[in-house]
């Protein structure tokens, strides 16, 4: 004796892209920030409508696998801190809201993984300021001044400003290279921004500049010392005058100071420089030094 019956078999689709989301990008240089992993559900979600999907996340794969409710599931994923520095991967558990596996209970799911970056802000190599503009006794622009950032053009872009904290409207038409240069004193600031990643992160340096002048001549009093035991002093005498100048006797080491004592007898130079580099002046003088006692019969009897 027989009987026939019929059996249906429907295979129902996981929900949701099988291709990954784009990674997550932000900006912080301790490497930790609140992320919005929800942002990119409707990507995740792929061709299937998004509300019969529900979206589950995780710091771990196997938690993921597990469905599970544990400690490792992200409860407040539109404000997750990450919990490892500068990059973590996070498993999202795509359960079927409307497709159900009648023979384990369980909804149809995917599983997808979206990486997060926490990038640092372009960092500021400026030198210490003011930046240095030379200028002559006449005040004529002896060298302008260069303001490198030390930063490729591969990797960032840049636009300088009039005046500090890059405000729209003192942009410097055309001034979009890695460095500038001005004659002008004032302030400045620029605007750099990271391309080499999609998290753009910017940062504004703010600098500014001053004159400083150039030393032009040198006079040495006196420049011819002739001394009898005394402390044997001279004075660097140099114009146009500027607190901007360092003293130095043959080099050896250089003073604020514009007064040297104490002098060996012997023939010197002496070399005023401009501590920001702006030019130099040098003078020769000579000391001729005598005890003020002496020894006429060497028998040691002064």
């Amino acid at each position: 004796c027989e009987s026939l019956t019929t059996l249906n078999l429907v295979v129902m689709a996981n929900p949701g892209s099988n291709i990954n989301p784009t990674q997550l990008e932000l900006c912080n240089d301790s490497g930790f920030e609140y992320f919005d992993l929800t942002s990119r559900e409707i990507q995740m979600s792929g061709s299937t409508p998004i509300n019969t999907i529900e979206f589950r996340y995780y710091k771990e794969l196997a938690d993921a696998l597990a469905n599970s409710n544990a400690s490792n599931r992200i409860f407040s994923p539109n404000n997750f801190l990450n919990t490892t520095i500068n990059f973590q991967k996070i498993y999202v558990r795509l359960n079927s809201r409307t497709n159900i596996d009648s023979e384990t209970g369980l909804a149809c799911y995917k599983i997808l993984e979206l990486d997060l970056y926490v990038r640092p802000f372009p960092e500021n190599k400026l030198s210490k300021e003011p930046y240095i503009i030379c200028i002559d006794q006449l005040n004529s622009i002896t060298y302008p001044v260069e303001i490198k950032t030390l930063l490729n053009s591969t990797d960032y872009t840049f636009q300088w400003f009039t005046n500090h904290d890059a405000l729209i409207g003192n942009e410097i038409t055309g001034e979009t290279n890695t460095s500038f240069t001005t004659s002008t004193v004032g302030q400045y600031s620029v605007v750099v921004t990271n391309i080499s990643n999609a998290a753009n992160c910017s940062s504004i340096f703010n600098f500014s500049t001053e004159n400083s002048i150039i030393p032009n001549s040198l006079t040495i009093t006196p420049n011819e010392l002739i001394a009898f035991g005394t402390d044997n002093t001279v004075i660097a005498i140099v114009t146009p005058s500027s607190n901007d100048y360092l003293y130095s006797i043959n080099g050896s080491s250089f003073q604020d100071s514009n007064v040297f004592t104490n002098i060996p007898g012997g023939d010197y130079t002496l070399t005023v420089i401009n501590k920001f580099g702006c030019g130099e002046v040098s003078a020769q003088f000579t000391v001729v030094d005598f005890l003020n006692y002496f020894t006429p019969n060497g028998d040691g009897y002064n």
